[in-house]
């Protein structure tokens, strides 16, 4: 019998947080001029980033940025690539990248706890002194 290959962790990745914090300090620099996509996904620039996407997408989703993806003319295509990144505004107040709760505790707090195995089979159904009345 094969063991079970383990599985890969769900959610973002470690490193999503020091992307974060890229992106938006380039963003910011750009300004309403914004970024073209092919500088995060250029492989020969040290800007490379093939998630750029993933995180821009979590930035506004689970952070509050408005980062807009605009379709560019086909006279500013490079490489293929035809979008640019504008950010647009950002929340009031910021939430720190390095939290690393899932997402049911962000929004309600730690998980109960679970309850003892003895708690569970207390229950009348699987009780072990079962009364027979005839």
């Amino acid at each position: 019998m094969q063991a079970k290959p383990q599985r890969k962790p769900k959610g973002r990745p470690a490193f999503a947080n020091k992307c974060y914090a890229e992106i938006l300090s380039v963003l910011r620099a750009a300004g309403p001029r914004g970024v073209h996509r092919i500088f995060w996904l250029d492989p020969n620039s040290p800007n490379y980033m093939s998630q750029v996407g993933a995180r821009i997408t979590e930035l506004n989703r689970d952070y509050g940025y408005g980062i807009e993806s605009v379709d560019l003319p086909e006279s500013e295509w490079k490489a293929g690539i035809r979008t640019k990144y504008v950010l647009r505004s950002e929340p009031i107040e910021t939430q720190a990248f390095n939290d690393s709760r899932d997402w049911y505790e962000q929004k309600f707090g730690p998980r109960p706890s679970a309850k003892p195995r003895s708690q569970v089979f207390d229950l009348p159904l699987f009780s072990t002194s079962t009364s027979t009345t005839s």
